[in-house]
């Protein structure tokens, strides 16, 4: 972009490379909804009662409990060293080991 005569083009290029991900990004929400809806509503399906929910979530939290403890350690450490990347990423990890599950 930088050799070309003209200073119309890079900024067309960036605009149009914006305006499409910004076009596309609401197909990309919905698609992302739908699906996260409609794997959640199958999963649902599989319990019984809440006994069984509440079973699993027991269970669930014992089978992650090393991997909760380690992302556990992650955050501390990132919170020390200011990391913010890594302090989501372990938070992210102890969200989802600690609300996904099922019941087989």
């Amino acid at each position: 972009m930088t050799r070309r005569r003209s200073w119309v083009s890079p900024y067309r290029f960036s605009f149009k490379t914006a305006g499409q991900e910004l076009n596309d990004a609401w197909f990309n929400c919905f698609q992302f909804g739908f699906d996260f809806f409609m794997t959640y509503w199958l999963r649902a399906g599989n319990f019984v009662d809440f006994g069984d929910v509440y079973l699993s979530f027991i269970f669930n939290l014992l089978s992650n409990s090393i991997s909760i403890k380690i992302n556990i350690e992650k955050m501390i450490k990132s919170f020390d060293t200011h990391d913010t990347i890594q302090f989501y990423k372990s938070l992210g990890s102890i969200t989802r080991a600690t609300v996904d599950f099922e019941s087989y």
